[in-house]
């Protein structure tokens, strides 16, 4: 029979602790970035909210983008 030794637990190296950090730092951001939608949600909503739908959403009447004077003047050089 092949004789075992019994020895002490590997100690913690700094990889491990590594991985820990990283994992309370995700957690923390996570916890944060729950937080900062709840508080830019609309008041009285409940649920999750679609950020990404846009399909009722209108622009402003002035709200496009107007190049500067310096960009207008440039040729317009086309494809092709």
């Amino acid at each position: 029979m092949a004789k075992t030794t019994i020895g002490q637990k590997p100690r913690l190296n700094v990889y491990t602790m590594m991985l820990v950090i990283s994992f309370v730092a995700i957690t923390v951001g996570c916890a944060m970035l729950h937080l900062e939608l709840q508080k830019w949600s609309d008041p009285g909503s409940s649920g999750l909210q679609r950020w990404w739908d846009t399909s009722n959403v209108q622009v402003k009447q002035g709200a496009t983008y107007r190049a500067p004077r310096a960009i207008e003047s440039l040729p317009s050089r086309h494809l092709g």
